[in-house]
């Protein structure tokens, strides 16, 4: 059975981004690696994480190759808009995920989830 401690500290692993992004839940799976709700959402919170760094990285590195082909093509203004909704969904699903595992529901994001899941019960 969950406690308010096990809820608290699984919704924390999404809500770590703000303060030690990738990392936190890294560490939340170690040291909290016995209790599988914990270790389900701090896997979840990691791969979340970790594909929106993939993403900001691989823009960042390319951003003088997009933007002159993106300025040059006159489409700019689209990229602006795509890369801030696509932000603006990464933090919904961050929020979102704090707060079911805040109430203590095992909700599990596409494609994500199940890849969390069976590694949480591989551990």
């Amino acid at each position: 059975m969950k406690t308010k401690k096990e809820n608290i500290v699984a919704s924390l692993s999404y809500l770590s981004f703000f303060v030690f992004p990738v990392f936190s839940p890294l560490i939340f799976i170690i040291i909290f690696s016995r209790s599988k709700f914990i270790l389900f959402h701090s896997i979840q919170a990691f791969f979340i994480q970790l594909i929106f760094y993939i993403i900001a990285i691989e823009l960042l590195t390319n951003k003088e190759y997009i933007l002159r082909y993106l300025i040059e093509n006159g489409n700019f203004d689209l990229f602006v808009y795509i890369t801030s909704f696509g932000f603006i969904i990464f933090l919904a699903s961050l929020i979102f995920g704090a707060y079911k595992a805040s109430i203590g529901e095992k909700f599990k994001f596409p494609i994500i989830g199940k890849i969390a899941e069976k590694i949480a019960n591989l551990l």
